[in-house]
């Protein structure tokens, strides 16, 4: 069976990271913009999920992704400047991934193929769409980017 461990991606400084070292710790995984102004609201609470989390073996791992409306056209080192400096993330990034289409990256491909959107959509329909893995790097919820965080929470503390 895949996991979440049998993928490779590169972080922010273009450094290819073995997700196979998350064993044991649970996963948020979300497609995120870092342009100041767009997300400004679902970052920061991003963020406060993140920090309240942290330290029961949690970890949100952003995944900057220009494929929704052209609003993630930056580089690298701007994407951590906006993220840094604008928003106060402090979750790790990925290097600008595709989520959908031709080039998109396995791990998505294998997201999306064990939990299909509404109306079992294969595809991301937007920015800030969250997936969920256990510690058993199993995919255990997906979540619309219109669905309220309050439910992330309540299944984060049924298995935290």
């Amino acid at each position: 069976m895949t996991t979440l461990y049998d993928f490779t991606i590169k972080n922010i400084e273009n450094e290819e990271y073995d997700l196979s070292g998350l064993r044991g710790v649970v996963v948020l995984i979300v497609n995120i913009v870092s342009k100041p102004g767009v997300y400004d609201q679902e970052l920061g609470s991003l963020e406060v999920l993140y920090e309240y989390y942290q330290n029961k073996n949690f970890v949100v791992i952003g995944v900057p992704c220009n494929q929704f409306g052209g609003q993630e056209t930056f580089t690298a080192e701007e994407i951590v400047r906006n993220c840094n400096d604008h928003h106060k993330l402090t979750f790790p990034l990925t290097a600008k991934l595709e989520v959908n289409g031709e080039n998109e990256h396995p791990m998505f491909k294998w997201l999306k193929e064990c939990s299909p959107g509404i109306l079992g959509a294969k595809k991301i329909e937007g920015n800030m769409e969250k997936f969920l893995i256990n510690a058993e790097g199993q995919l255990i919820g997906r979540y619309h980017f219109l669905t309220p965080l309050e439910y992330l929470y309540q299944d984060l503390d049924n298995i935290l």
